[in-house]
């Protein structure tokens, strides 16, 4: 994006680019994340004040572009997948195994944190779907996942059943994270309950029944 800055997103590439049919946005719903259990987190919510990390705040000014670049005339489409997985995984599963795989995989307190999971082909299949979305679905946003919350430690531990020594469980609170090779605010993120609701993509890009 030339001339872009944190401070002012420019969306001058639009202009001088050939304009695309249609463009997809893959932004991300750790935008939302305040440090408090939320549940049905709908696209229209209000964020927090301050991005939880950097790499959200990257995110929040890639949207502001993206929108700019709408009001301008790009036939956008944003999406917000949670927590991809599935063949290809370098980010979670992966990471949690080796830990495990270290001895330094615990599981902090007695929460069993509810969470969403996107497997990869479903979040593909919104991706396509937005190629072919009515004209309504344009400029707007839209949460992704298996539309199923999961128990986190559950999935983990059913995971790591396939591979030895078995899962070694610490009761406390957690401060940092270095086992799981993820940020401080990452780790405390995975302690949360945190459901968003997919309902608006189901209705505007038809998304298909989850796998």
């Amino acid at each position: 994006m030339g001339g872009a800055s944190p401070e002012h997103p420019s969306s001058e590439w639009t202009i001088r680019c050939r304009r695309p049919e249609r463009f997809v946005h893959v932004s991300t719903p750790g935008i939302y994340f305040d440090f408090r259990d939320r549940l049905a987190i709908r696209e229209s919510d209000p964020l927090p004040d301050r991005p939880v990390n950097a790499y959200v705040k990257t995110k929040l000014f890639a949207e502001q572009a993206v929108d700019e670049a709408f009001d301008q005339g790009l036939p956008v489409v944003t999406l917000r997948p949670r927590a991809l997985f599935g063949p290809g995984d370098t980010a979670i599963l992966p990471r949690l195994i080796r830990a495990h795989q270290a001895g330094r995989l615990f599981v902090i307190g007695d929460r069993e944190p509810l969470v969403d999971l996107t497997f990869i082909d479903n979040a593909v299949d919104a991706l396509l779907l937005c190629r072919e979305a009515p004209s309504h679905a344009l400029g707007r946003k839209y949460n992704v996942t298996n539309g199923a919350p999961v128990r986190l430690w559950q999935v983990v531990t059913s995971v790591l059943q396939e591979l030895d020594p078995p899962v070694r469980i610490i009761h406390g609170i957690a401060r940092r994270c270095p086992e799981i090779e993820i940020m401080p605010s990452h780790c405390d993120e995975i302690y949360r309950r945190f459901i968003l609701e997919p309902g608006a993509a189901a209705r505007s890009l038809e998304t298909r029944a989850m796998r």
